[in-house]
C-alpha cells in the first residue's frame, strides 16, 4: 500500500470509510474493508463457524475508536473481541435511539473523524464497559486534579487502535496463505499509515502498546517513536492503572494528560 503524506490524502483512500453501518448486526457480513473482500472470505471459509479465530463480519469493524490525529494518547491493542449476549443479543434490546446514536459513532471512527473514545452510554454499553473500567482509575485521578465531573473532555484524550479491525474470539491466525504470502492485510498497511501520520501531530501523542508487543514491531517496524511509546508489562491486563503498568509508565501518562 502506497504511503500518504497529509491526512486528507489518506482518507481519500480508507478503504473503512465506504462502509455504511446502520445496523449492529448484519447476518449479510458485509462489513469489509474495501478490496480485500476476496482475503477475508477465503480466510473464514478455512475457519469454520465453531473456530475462535474466525472473523465474525456480522459485526461492525473496530480499527479505530476516537480520533488517533487529535489524541494525545493512543492505545495500541490486537483486536476486538467478540461476547455474543453483547455483540449479538444485547443490540435486540437497545431503542431505536441508541443504536442510531452508535451507528453515527462507529461510522465516525472509521472515517477518522471522531473526537471521543466512549462517546455515550450506548458505546460504553456495547463495549461492554471495558475500556470504561480500564480507564477508570485515571478518570478518577483527572477529576480529582481538575475539580472536574466532566467524562467526555477526559475521554477526547484517547484513541484506541486495533491491529487487528475485525471482530473474533481470539486473535486471527496469519492472512499470508490467503493474501499473497503478506502476513498484513490491506486495512492493516492503512492502519500502519494512520498511526505514521498521528505521530507527527501537534500534540505529540504518547502510544501505549497494551497487547500485541512483537506483532506491532512487526507491522511498524522502528517508525513509532521510542520516546513516547510505553509498552504494558502485564499484556493479559489492559488497565491503565500504576499497578498494571509501573510507576514510570504511569507517570508519563499522567505528564501527557498535564495531571503530572
Amino acid at each position: 500500500m502506497a504511503t500518504y503524506r497529509t491526512i486528507q490524502e489518506l482518507k481519500k483512500h480508507n478503504g473503512w470509510a465506504k462502509l455504511n453501518v446502520n445496523v449492529l448486526w448484519d447476518k449479510s457480513g458485509k462489513y469489509i474493508f474495501e478490496g480485500e473482500e476476496d482475503i477475508i472470505r477465503k480466510y473464514n471459509d478455512n475457519h469454520p463457524e465453531e473456530n475462535r479465530r474466525r472473523l465474525i463480519l456480522e459485526v461492525p469493524p473496530e480499527p479505530f475508536w476516537g480520533n488517533p490525529f487529535k489524541a494525545d494518547i493512543i492505545i495500541l491493542s490486537k483486536n476486538p473481541g467478540y461476547v455474543e449476549h453483547i455483540n449479538k443479543w444485547l443490540p435486540t434490546i437497545l431503542s431505536p435511539e441508541s443504536i442510531r446514536e452508535i451507528c453515527e459513532e462507529k461510522e465516525k471512527s472509521l472515517r477518522l473523524e471522531s473526537d471521543c473514545l466512549m462517546s455515550s452510554i450506548g458505546v460504553k454499553l456495547l463495549s461492554d464497559m471495558y475500556w470504561v473500567n480500564s480507564l477508570k482509575e485515571l478518570l478518577s485521578t483527572y477529576q480529582k486534579e481538575l475539580n472536574t465531573e466532566d467524562e467526555q473532555g477526559f475521554y477526547k484524550h484517547f484513541a484506541l487502535v486495533q491491529l487487528n479491525g475485525y471482530t473474533s474470539e481470539e486473535y486471527p491466525d496469519s492472512f499470508a496463505k490467503y493474501n499473497n504470502r503478506d502476513k498484513f492485510l490491506p486495512s492493516q498497511e492503512f492502519t500502519k499509515n494512520v498511526l505514521e501520520l498521528a505521530k507527527d501531530q501537534p500534540q505529540k501523542p504518547l502510544f501505549v502498546v497494551m497487547r500485541g508487543k512483537d506483532k506491532w514491531k512487526e507491522l511498524m517496524g522502528d517508525s513509532l517513536p521510542q520516546e513516547r511509546t510505553i509498552v504494558n508489562p502485564h499484556p493479559i491486563n489492559q488497565y491503565l492503572t500504576q499497578k498494571n503498568l509501573g510507576d514510570d509508565n504511569y507517570d508519563k501518562i499522567l505528564t501527557q494528560l498535564k495531571l503530572k
